[in-house]
């Protein structure tokens, strides 16, 4: 089949995407997770997160930031 080299390929960004995850999810402080998690998965407003996880804006805004700087700070093997 000419197809198992994009399912190869596929395979290995669903293991690069894990590692990923697992690496970020044994860094990272719970409530930076929760926030992350809210806001680049489940795609909630700012004001959205605030309110799920009891915290301000403002809050929301800092640990979004701390996320960010981190992805930056990765491992290049982790990088997407």
């Amino acid at each position: 089949g000419g197809g198992s080299g994009t399912s190869a390929a596929l395979d290995e960004a669903a293991l690069l995407a894990r590692r990923l995850l697992y690496h970020l999810a044994s860094q990272l402080p719970e409530d930076e997770l929760e926030v992350a998690i809210l806001s680049r998965i489940d795609a909630l407003s700012h004001a959205e997160i605030a309110e799920v996880a009891d915290c301000s804006e403002r809050t929301v805004r800092r640990l979004l930031q701390r996320f960010d700087e981190r992805l930056e700070r990765l491992p290049a093997e982790l990088q997407l």
